[in-house]
């Protein structure tokens, strides 16, 4: 896995179809993970939510457990990760990268460019 490669599809195409919360715990799940050569991890989020992103509200208190729970079924829901199991010492997951989820990285055409690129600008067509 290229880290700059990851961090460029991640920052381009990802980030924009998650909340802020979602990047938060993608990224922990990234971290802990694909980025040390782990294919699935077992997390406890009890815990691991005091270590993530911070809200805004209530002096920067660590998100709530069912906040950690319902992004995490959103997560699921949008193809990033799969939730294999549950023990007690945590959420078994499968994090999937950008270039893993299906139809969120357009395919390069034969011209070098991305067929999504292409359709947003139909003068590049010309």
């Amino acid at each position: 896995m290229d880290l700059r490669e990851f961090i460029a599809q991640f920052q381009d195409h990802l980030a924009p179809k998650l909340d802020t919360y979602e990047q938060a715990i993608y990224l922990y799940v990234f971290r802990h993970s694909r980025l040390i050569g782990l294919e699935q991890v077992t997390l406890g989020f009890k815990s691991a939510r005091r270590h993530m992103a911070r809200g805004a509200g209530e002096k920067g208190k660590a998100m709530s457990l069912n906040t950690v729970y319902l992004k995490l079924a959103s997560l699921r829901s949008k193809g990033c990760i799969d939730i294999l199991r549950t023990t007690d010492a945590g959420r078994e997951l499968r994090l999937y990268l950008p270039s893993e989820i299906a139809g969120l990285i357009a395919p390069i055409t034969a011209t070098g460019g991305h067929q999504r690129d292409r359709k947003a600008n139909p003068a590049s067509q010309a």
